[in-house]
Formats: C-alpha cells, sequence, structure tokens
C-alpha cells in the first residue's frame, strides 16, 4: 500500500491519519544533521501532497490528477520508529528535533509523536505533542506495572501505548 492508498484509505474507514516517516535513521546507518536537508524535505512534501493546495504546490497538483483534489486533512506524524535505540541518543534527539522544527515551523497544527521515552529530557518538548511508548515485555511486567502511568505529568507530550506484547511467560496465550 502506497502512501496515497493508505491516505484515501484512512479516508474511507473514517480514520485519523498517522504518518510515520523516517528520519534518516535505519537499523545499520544514520544520516548525520549536516546531510539531512533531503530528508526533511522529503517530509514537507508528504504534508504537501496530503494537505495542499493544488493550485500552489506541485504535490498537491499531484493528488488531484490522482481524482482527491481535496485535502486529506493530515494532522499526526511520527517522527520515526524505536529509532533510539540503534545509535547514541543524540544522534536521534538531533535528527527528530530537525524535523520536528522544520514541520512546526510550517505546519503548527501538526501533532508529532516520538516513541523514545528516555529521549523526551533531550528533545524540544514545546514542539513534541506525543510520546508514543511501545512495550514488549512479560505478563508479571503488565501485572506489576498497571500504574505506569498514573504519575506521568499532565503537561508536556502526552502518552499513548500504541505497540505492546507479552512475550515471556504468557503459557499458550
Amino acid at each position: 500500500m502506497g502512501y496515497y492508498e493508505y491516505l484515501r484509505w484512512i479516508e474511507q474507514i473514517g480514520a485519523k491519519a498517522v504518518w510515520v516517516f523516517n528520519i534518516g535513521i535505519s537499523y545499520t546507518e544514520y544520516i548525520p544533521l549536516a546531510q539531512l536537508g533531503p530528508q526533511i524535505q522529503d517530509a514537507i512534501d508528504s504534508i504537501e501532497f496530503a494537505n495542499g493546495d493544488p493550485k500552489k504546490n506541485y504535490w498537491a497538483s499531484l493528488r488531484a490528477q490522482y481524482g482527491h483534489p481535496e485535502p486529506f486533512n493530515l494532522s499526526f506524524m511520527a517522527l520515526g520508529n524505536e529509532d533510539c535505540y540503534k545509535f547514541p541518543l543524540k544522534v536521534y534527539t538531533d535528527n527528530a528535533n530537525a524535523f520536528a522544527n522544520a514541520i512546526k515551523s510550517r505546519y503548527p497544527y501538526m501533532k508529532l509523536i516520538v516513541n523514545c521515552q528516555h529521549a523526551l529530557a533531550s528533545l524540544n518538548t514545546s514542539q513534541i505533542d506525543f510520546w508514543d511508548d511501545h512495550i514488549y515485555t512479560s505478563v508479571d511486567w503488565f501485572i506489576n506495572n498497571r500504574d505506569t502511568f498514573k504519575n506521568y505529568p499532565t503537561t508536556g507530550p502526552r502518552v499513548f501505548v500504541s505497540e505492546y506484547a507479552m512475550y515471556t511467560n504468557a503459557g499458550l496465550g
């Protein structure tokens, strides 16, 4: 499924899209901060494709040519996916901050999501709207930590858990 097909499908089921895009970090290498310009431009272009005015923007005009002249109203974007564990944390925070600054300066309405809790202290959290926790652990952890977010701060990025699984001591289920 491509980006356009994804946006059409989300629209058809009445959901809100979350566009997760690469911030220059793979499993084996990363793009240094000083060389991120083309990747940041790709993210900007993807927003223009989804939300731009076809009369004013090339990418939005392509969307219109594909048969969807109205914007998709994309409003949620995730800055990578579990990228903070692969290299020094500074690589993730530098890249995430660069993308967040570029996106929020042009599209202040865009809600930005990170999923690296331990990176929050090093991120410009005024630009980050949500922290998406991914929890993969034992049944016992879930039982013993059922109040994990009870005392989470009510200011700053909101928290939600979009990925979770019990993979040890789970029996047959």
